[in-house]
């Protein structure tokens, strides 16, 4: 999230300079945080949870992260291959403008991602997810003065919204059946098949799985 904010004024800097800085400030960033997860990795792949409460915020949610085995390979994956691919936009982007705004939305995405997979409970996961969903439209229509990309970023981000609305009714039966939001008392959830149908509903908007795979070849 720093690394977001950073690029974008490394860009907005006077001097002919300014123009390489937002992909070496995003790119460095996102190498140190797979550094920083790389560093922890030993410990919570050996079992050891690590875990960060930020405290209660509205309607009673506990907005906490867990860095356990499952979400520490999903952070290994995200920011290693998240770093190879600033690494490749560097020299994609090189001939293009705007690449405060590009390397700034791409350290977002990581952020976002990174928010999903690290979260405790669901509406902090919807939050991270959201995120995602708000950097794909703003990536698709990095080339904005084209109307064809400003359409094909509007036709992903109305796709995407229809499937989100299975995870919140997915959210709502969880909280129906357990009175809380918290990912671990999923398992215990009796009759659960429809739950686990509109997370897979949401899941496969997200990954543009058919039938919301429409926007794809836009």
């Amino acid at each position: 999230l720093i690394g977001a904010v950073a690029s974008y004024l490394a860009g907005n800097l006077p001097g002919k300079k300014a123009g390489v800085l937002p992909g070496i400030v995003a790119t460095t960033f996102s190498a140190l945080t797979f550094a920083n997860v790389y560093l922890n990795s030993k410990e919570t792949l050996a079992g050891k949870v690590l875990e960060l409460d930020l405290g209660n915020w509205f309607l009673n949610i506990d907005f906490t992260f867990t860095l356990d085995v499952l979400s520490t390979v999903f952070c290994l994956v995200i920011t290693g291959v998240g770093t190879l691919i600033h690494i490749f936009a560097n020299v994609y982007m090189s001939s293009e403008g705007g690449r405060d705004r590009f390397f700034s939305y791409l350290n977002l995405f990581l952020f976002f991602m990174l928010m999903l997979v690290l979260s405790s409970n669901l509406p902090v996961m919807f939050a991270g997810w959201e995120g995602v969903g708000l950097c794909s439209y703003l990536l698709i229509g990095f080339w904005y003065k084209d109307k064809a990309n400003s359409l094909a970023a509007k036709k992903a981000f109305v796709v995407n919204r229809i499937a989100d609305a299975a995870f919140i009714a997915a959210m709502a039966l969880v909280y129906k059946a357990t009175g809380n939001f918290s990912l671990s008392g999923l398992p215990s959830i009796e009759e659960s098949s429809l739950i686990a149908l509109l997370f897979f509903i949401a899941a496969s908007g997200k990954s543009a799985q058919m039938p919301f795979h429409v926007w794809l070849p836009d």
